[in-house]
Parts: structure tokens; C-alpha cells; sequence
């Protein structure tokens, strides 16, 4: 048997890059590109416009507005527990074959668990869910219900069992471009207008390989990583003979790929990007190193910023970016975590003059990078 290709951070790098439309933007529909993505991590309701905004050839912030306020793109807590904006179809599909993990919620030994003892359990979330069928619910409402039923429980904790475990959608016109609403939810299924389907296998299969399509060559441990399933290195070796195998150069981890993954030159040169608070191209593997430089830590981003939002620098997270407005001024900060070439810093300023155009095209934009900010943290 011929030894697996060895493959460099740099080519996974710019493998990466290519495969999520970072080094070049396509010309498709939102609904294509948010399935290609196999959905768009989306805490912040307004993140999947600029993870758009930098993937996409002549993005319109109202086309995937309109999606949304059509149930055509739905926000659900899916992957590794966290709210995506999915198309329908996936919002019900990934949805069900996640559900297992919105189930590990729950363990008796933690906070959620030790709530929840002595309560049926099951009973709670058939009742929680006809009573979120009845109308739309925010969260003050459920926890006016919770503490009517459950008076002696924190409320916080079932709240948070009920909202991971019970497939529910978060309603428009939050997330809608240009409109702002209170958070609230209604049962998936009606919402989406389609049951949850039984899935098997096979789903589970194409899941698979359509996150390799999308972010591999992966490990095991990064397929577990962007999903937040467990047994992540059996569902792979399931699928052995339908993929091609890999080395990475500096751990010597196998990695799996779809047969007909793209890959691209590591030479090729890789554009400024903006990236939102959260995007899963920086989520979706253990390993991020193909991604997020080793000097780039959790601590040291928060040291200069509480919310980071990343930029792309050579095709790795290098900068971190804020916008805020004063009257007919929108202005653009951008704090690199390395120092930045000349060209970097060109290229930096002209991109961000056009992430303004999109976030606050009525006003005049001025872009500053702050260099000491980075010298100095």
C-alpha cells in the first residue's frame, strides 16, 4: 500500500481558503453558498451578512434578508449547540442528526442536571413543546412557565434544557437585515414547514461528506470539533473505502478527504478578509493551526478586544476589526495581532473601506489601523 501524501499547514491553509471561497468570491445564490457551508454559525443574528459579505461576488445584504423573512433561512441551534442560519431543508436535516447533541445537555452531575432531578424530564419537554406551539415565546415567557410549574428550580437551567433539546427555530424578523426584534421561538418543524426526518446512516454519511467538501482534509478529532458528535473516528473509518487519506507534516495525524476535494496551491496568494464575531472557518477544527497562528490565543485577542471580530492576513487570522458610527461618519479600526507589510496594510484599509460600504453605506468611511494597539498589548 503506497504511503498517504503529506500535506503542509501551508497547503491545508490555502486548501481551506479555496474551499470556503476566501480566496476568491463566487457568483451563486445566498441559499447555494449557506448550503455549501452547511450553515453559518450565527449567535450574533446579523455575523452570516459579513461571512457573506467576504464569500460572495456583489453581496446584497437584502437577498439573504429576504431569505430569511421567507423561512427560506432558518436560525437553530444545530451544530455543537450553537444557533446556525441553515436553509429549510438543512435546518430540519442537521437539526435531527444533531440532536443527540442537544441530549448531552444534560448529564445528572452538572448544573442543568442537578435542576432537574426528581422531574420528569420527557414530560417537561412534550409539554414545553405544545406550549411553544400555541404561539411564539420569548424567553420571559418561558421563564414565567418554567417557575409556575417547577417554583422550587432554577429557572435559568431548565430554560437552557428546554431551549437546546426542544428543535425550535428563532423567529423573523430577528436576523432580517435592517430590522431589529426580540429573540423568539416557535417548534422547528411548524416554523419550517417540514417535519424532522427520520435519519439514518446515510444521512449522517452525506453530512460527512459534505463537511470535508467544505473545510477538509479533516481529522476525526475535527470532524467532532465542527459537529459535536461523539465517535467521530468510527463514523469516518465507516466511510474509509468512499475517501482518500492524508498525513499532516508536523503531527503526523491522518487526515480524510472527499476524492474530488479541490486542492489548492500553497504559493497562492491570499486576500485581505473580514471575518464576523463568529465563523465556523476558524470553529470547525481541532486542530486550527491551518488557520489561527499559535501567537493568536484566546487571552491575547480579549486583552484588546471583548468582542473579536478576526481579519484574515495572508490567509490566517491576523488582525482584529470594530466599526461604530458618529453621525455621517462610519469608522473602521483595525488592530493587527502581527506587523503588517506595507502592502498588508494597503490592502487592509481599501477592503475595510468596503466592509463600511456594506455596514453603513450612507456614511463617509474612515478606516485606522492601530499599530500601537499591537506593540503594546
Amino acid at each position: 500500500m503506497a504511503a498517504a501524501e503529506v500535506l503542509t499547514r501551508r497547503r491545508l491553509n490555502r486548501t481551506l481558503l479555496a474551499r470556503q471561497h476566501l480566496l476568491e468570491r463566487v457568483d451563486r445564490p445566498v441559499l447555494d453558498e449557506v448550503a455549501h457551508l452547511i450553515g453559518l454559525q450565527a449567535q450574533e443574528p446579523l455575523d452570516p451578512y459579513t461571512a457573506l459579505w467576504s464569500r460572495l461576488v456583489d453581496f446584497r445584504p437584502e437577498a439573504l434578508g429576504d431569505e430569511v423573512g421567507a423561512r427560506r433561512a432558518i436560525r437553530v441551534t444545530t451544530l455543537r449547540n450553537t444557533v446556525h442560519l441553515h436553509t429549510a431543508d438543512d435546518a430540519v436535516r442537521v437539526r435531527a442528526l444533531t440532536q443527540e447533541v442537544a441530549g448531552r445537555h444534560m448529564t445528572p452531575t452538572n448544573a442543568v442536571g442537578r435542576a432537574l432531578a426528581g422531574i420528569d424530564a420527557e414530560a417537561l419537554l412534550r409539554d414545553a413543546e405544545v406550549w411553544f406551539t400555541e404561539a411564539p415565546r420569548h424567553g420571559g415567557e418561558l421563564k414565567e412557565w418554567l417557575l409556575e410549574r417547577h417554583p422550587d428550580r432554577d429557572p435559568d437551567r431548565l430554560i437552557s434544557f428546554v431551549r437546546y433539546t426542544v428543535p425550535l427555530a428563532q423567529r423573523a424578523p430577528r436576523g432580517v437585515w435592517g430590522r431589529s426584534a426580540r429573540a423568539t421561538w416557535s417548534p422547528l418543524a411548524r416554523y419550517a414547514a417540514r417535519p424532522l426526518p427520520a435519519v439514518g446512516r446515510d444521512d449522517e454519511a452525506d453530512l460527512i461528506l459534505r463537511y470535508l467538501a467544505a473545510y477538509g482534509p479533516a481529522s476525526p478529532a475535527d470532524l467532532a470539533s465542527w459537529s459535536g458528535w461523539t465517535r467521530a473516528a468510527a463514523r469516518l473509518d465507516r466511510l474509509r473505502d468512499r475517501l482518500v487519506t492524508y498525513r499532516h507534516e508536523e503531527t503526523g495525524r491522518e487526515l480524510f478527504d472527499v476524492p474530488d476535494g479541490p486542492s489548492a496551491d500553497p504559493d497562492e496568494p491570499a486576500p485581505v478578509r473580514f471575518l464576523p464575531e463568529f465563523d465556523d472557518v476558524t470553529l470547525a477544527h481541532a486542530d486550527r493551526s491551518r488557520i489561527v497562528p499559535s501567537t493568536v490565543t484566546s487571552a491575547a485577542v480579549l486583552r484588546i478586544a471583548a468582542r473579536p471580530r478576526m481579519m484574515l492576513v495572508d490567509g490566517s487570522v491576523g488582525g482584529l476589526w470594530s466599526a461604530s458610527r458618529d453621525d455621517d461618519r462610519a469608522r473602521l479600526r483595525l488592530v493587527p495581532l502581527r506587523r503588517w507589510t506595507r502592502a498588508e496594510r494597503r490592502d487592509a484599509a481599501e477592503e475595510g473601506a468596503r466592509l463600511l460600504g456594506l455596514l453603513h453605506p450612507d456614511a463617509d468611511p474612515d478606516v485606522v489601523v492601530d499599530q500601537e494597539a499591537e506593540l503594546t498589548r
